[in-house]
């Protein structure tokens, strides 16, 4: 009896995968370049906006201001993970168009990476924040400063890929001409005798006084009367202002404490044409057994942009 043969063909097969094309790199803007509200002497001067969002202003002719905030721009730059890129700006000094025709010049940009070059992280991400230096020449006019339509470019630093990638981002200033505000006479609360328990006796910011506390200070001699202050500048210019917390008189005794500061005016305006006067009042706070002698101290009040 023959043998019986039996034989197995093995098939092995091979999928090769097929080159899958390297996606493009993408540009993404998370926030654009605001040099925010900056106060701008007749002057001019020039204000650096780092890459890290700090405003510096370069000598006293700009300073900056609370609104708007300023931001450095940010960008979200996406592509092959590991592989380097260039990116470029167009135009290099951008112009920021104002009102009545004038213009400011954004003179240089200050980036967070070398010379605009940067290398994709594993994931394929990586981040740009651009800052520059703004040049505000003598008597720029007070307005919004804008450069709409600035262009960030992509390209991949071998050559390879697809044409370059861009984003438009925009550049924006707020020039606001300076407020002045001056301290036309100090307050002034007399003198004063201590009652038989502590009490406030205060000046009114209309004028006049009053005692708080029935056994507390009374009015010995003197004419009591509120500070007076100046504010001057661009007439429609909105503000409000901000009252001192409480301070302390200091003397031949303990220290007074001066508080319940108010104010003749609303706290929130806007300046009208030749400025605005206004008073503060405040109450002052007398113990019963207060040493005798003079008393004086200083309080700040603020004036803010809105």
């Amino acid at each position: 009896m023959r043998p019986f043969l039996s034989s197995l063909l093995f098939c092995a097969a091979l999928i090769a995968p097929l080159n899958a094309q390297t996606p493009p790199p993408d540009l993404q803007l998370a926030q654009p370049m605001h040099f925010g509200g900056v106060l701008a002497s007749p002057q001019g001067g020039s204000l650096t906006l780092t890459a890290d969002g700090a405003l510096v202003p370069d000598g006293g002719g700009l300073v900056p201001g609370l609104l708007p905030a300023h931001s450095e721009a940010r960008f979200r730059v996406t592509g092959p993970p590991g592989r380097a890129f260039t990116l470029s700006l167009f135009p290099s000094s951008p112009v920021l168009e104002g009102p009545s025709q004038a213009s400011l010049r954004l003179a240089e940009f200050h980036a967070s990476l070398p010379g605009l070059k940067g290398v994709f992280d594993a994931t394929g991400l990586a981040e740009l924040r651009l800052g520059g230096r703004l040049d505000v020449p003598a008597g720029a006019p007070p307005g919004t400063y804008l450069a709409p339509f600035v262009k960030l470019q992509i390209q991949m630093s071998d050559g390879s890929g697809s044409a370059p990638m861009s984003l438009p981002f925009s550049i924006a200033v707020t020039l606001r001409a300076p407020l002045f505000l001056s301290c036309v006479e100090g307050m002034e609360f007399g003198s004063l005798l201590p009652g038989s328990e502590t009490g406030i006796f205060e000046v009114l910011p209309q004028g006049g006084h009053q005692v708080a506390t029935p056994n507390g200070p009374w009015l010995f001699k003197g004419s009591p009367r509120p500070a007076t202050f100046q504010l001057v500048g661009p007439a429609g210019t909105s503000y409000s202002i901000q009252l001192p917390q409480a301070i302390q008189l200091m003397g031949n005794g303990r220290p007074i404490r001066v508080e319940r500061f108010t104010c003749s005016t609303p706290l929130q305006g806007v300046l009208p044409p030749g400025g605005q006067t206004f008073s503060l009042g405040a109450g002052i706070v007398i113990p019963p057994d207060q040493e005798p002698g003079v008393y004086t101290g200083t309080f700040i009040l603020t004036v803010n942009y809105q």
